[in-house]
């Protein structure tokens, strides 16, 4: 799955080379990563940060009735 994302990221940085010039292609490939990393780390950051809270309470839950 994520070479399939690689794959796709490497042809649009490609596509855009082709049509708008090196220095267009600069700034599309910087937005193109800011955009990969909101759409697919924040999420993931976001989660992580639940699951740990999760965690944290339920492990202070378990402390409680031991």
């Amino acid at each position: 799955m994520y070479g399939d994302q690689l794959c796709q990221t490497a042809f649009t940085y490609k596509f855009s080379i082709s049509v708008g010039g090196a220095g267009r292609s600069i700034k599309s490939l910087g937005a193109l990563i800011a955009y990969r990393g909101i759409y697919y780390l924040l999420p993931l950051g976001v989660a992580t940060a639940m699951l740990g809270i999760q965690e944290l309470l339920r492990g202070k839950e378990k402390a409680r009735h031991f």
